[in-house]
């Protein structure tokens, strides 16, 4: 008996993704984005980027990969329109506090979920996500949602590094178990996704 993974369809085609490397710009653009008309609050998608990894490094089959993609993304859609699961900490980049329409997000907390399907369409809003290596994954983005919008931010690699220096990131927070990307073992040591065509040089890395 053949089995194949069966989907039924996208809640929204109307998906943005925001993408660039840390310290790029994408905290500066989403917030931008955000605040034009018939557009969500954005979203960080961790979970999705973490999918696309390991598809790209051979961990998980194609199918499977769009399956969970698409299912997430609907996820976030369903759940942005009913009020579950919004981010209100003040601080945060991505709060609900923080958009021009923050006072919605609270009214939705009393949708009837029953009715969301039709006013999922009705608001027709336009859903930005933000991700780090976009154009990497480019062509699997697109082929699970063929209307999407990609945004890349693209900064002087020296002012990147750079800043990455002034921040703290001296190579080693792939040990703060609250960074939950995934690490690859190569030779018995922890390689982050990034190094892994460059492991020996990784290996040799001096931050002083």
């Amino acid at each position: 008996m053949k089995k194949k993974i069966s989907y039924r369809s996208n809640f929204s085609e109307k998906i943005v993704f925001v993408s660039g490397l840390t310290r790029s710009g994408k905290s500066m653009l989403c917030p931008i984005i955000s605040s034009l008309e018939k557009v969500e609050n954005f979203n960080y998608i961790l979970i999705v980027e973490e999918i696309l990894k390991l598809n790209y490094s051979g961990f998980i089959r194609k199918d499977t990969t769009d399956y969970l993609i698409k299912v997430i993304i609907n996820k976030i859609v369903y759940e942005n329109s009913i009020g579950r699961n919004f981010n209100f900490r003040v601080d945060d980049l991505s709060s609900a506090w923080k958009h021009k329409s923050s006072n919605l997000y609270l009214k939705r907390l009393l949708v009837k979920d029953y009715k969301i399907l039709r006013r999922i369409k009705k608001m027709d809003m336009m859903i930005p996500l933000m991700i780090h290596e976009g154009l990497i994954f480019s062509s699997l983005l697109f082929r699970n949602f063929p209307k999407l919008k990609l945004f890349h931010m693209q900064r002087d690699p020296i002012d990147l590094i750079y800043s990455w220096m002034n921040m703290g990131k001296e190579g080693k927070e792939h040990a703060d178990p609250r960074h939950l990307y995934a690490l690859f073992e190569i030779d018995k040591k922890n390689i982050p996704y990034h190094s892994l065509n460059y492991h020996k040089k990784y290996y040799d890395l001096n931050y002083k």
